[in-house]
């Protein structure tokens, strides 16, 4: 049951009320609550099973996106949901372009290059879910000439991208989900770069994400990992 996006404070004893209502009707289903505002998350945890917050850092073409927002915010929802709520955090798909009055040049389309990374952000911090935001808008953004418009062509471009990434993603979910996690604190820290193992199958498959907008290494077992600014990646070890 998704309840509430982006609830304002005047809707909490509300949300509260639904919760509690559903959980006497429907005890088989979870109760999810996205919030923009990090202040809200703690009041929300009496409201939801799954807590998850939105950054979408992609924004005008003009300014350099902050990714590592994502890692931010999940880890914060992490703590905030400690061990009793799931955190399922919300991936930018679109272009900003989509919620402007007029059609502008100004917006950029998240790559996808930049949704994988914010993706494997947000697995690397503890999320167990993750909802992509929006299909709807996909027919907004910059068509092959980088002109920003509405066009059928637009979202065949961006549906390919997201579709890519999803299905990428889709092949190492069981090895997520085995929740067999790897200790590799021993790896020598690289400003920006944020990491995750898991055993599986017997063999370690290790994620990183590059949270910088300048490249990075990471060195495992005299294996250099070299990553992009804001370029992650999926190995087996």
């Amino acid at each position: 049951w998704y309840t509430g996006d982006e609830i304002e404070l005047s809707h909490l004893l509300s949300a509260k009320d639904n919760y509690e209502i559903i959980k006497n009707l429907d005890k088989d289903h979870l109760v999810y609550q996205v919030a923009n505002r990090m202040e809200m998350l703690p009041k929300l945890v009496l409201a939801a099973d799954v807590l998850g917050m939105d950054p979408y850092p992609i924004n005008r073409k003009s300014a350099v996106s902050n990714l590592g927002l994502v890692s931010e915010r999940t880890s914060y929802t992490r703590e905030i949901a400690s061990q009793n709520k799931g955190v399922w955090p919300v991936i930018q798909i679109f272009n900003k372009l989509a919620f402007q009055k007029e059609l502008s040049n100004d917006f950029a389309d998240p790559t996808k290059e930049e949704m994988q990374n914010m993706l494997y952000q947000a697995i690397i911090q503890g999320a167990k879910g993750v909802m992509f935001y929006a299909y709807h808008p996909l027919w907004y953004g910059n068509d092959t000439s980088g002109k920003g418009g509405f066009a059928e062509e637009i979202y065949q471009r961006r549906w390919a991208d997201v579709s890519s990434v999803s299905k990428s993603f889709e092949k190492i979910i069981p090895i997520i989900l085995s929740d067999q996690t790897v200790d590799l604190s021993k790896l020598k820290e690289s400003k920006g770069l944020i990491w995750k193992a898991w055993k599986f199958d017997n063999e370690v498959y290790l994620m990183i994400a590059n949270t910088a907008n300048t490249s990075n290494t990471l060195s495992v077992d005299k294996k250099n990992f070299e990553l992009k600014p804001y370029g992650s990646l999926f190995v087996k070890l």
